[in-house]
């Protein structure tokens, strides 16, 4: 996420007529419509940032259950509840 901000920001700061390369593979193509370039790199920016969101959400989910395991494990075992003294 941080190169397609960078790459926002340089695209903002470029001179009128300035060339605009982007990569495709190994090779770096000269783009003639600096708009759609901008376009691309906002929708980038927009489905990273959905990406982010929905891992976080995952990751909580994931430490929740872990726990929740943890704990029924620790029960199971006859030690009480995890973190504390029965």
């Amino acid at each position: 996420m941080t190169e397609v901000n960078s790459a926002k920001e340089a695209m903002d700061n470029l001179e009128e007529g300035a060339a605009v390369y982007k990569s495709a593979g190994a090779l770096m193509i000269q783009i003639k419509d600096v708009d759609s370039l901008k376009a691309d790199l906002a929708e980038r920016s927009e489905e990273l940032e959905v990406k982010s969101k929905s891992y976080a959400k995952h990751e909580e989910s994931l430490k929740k259950t872990v726990e929740d395991l943890r704990n029924e494990l620790t029960v199971a075992l006859g030690q009480g509840p995890a973190g504390g003294i029965p």
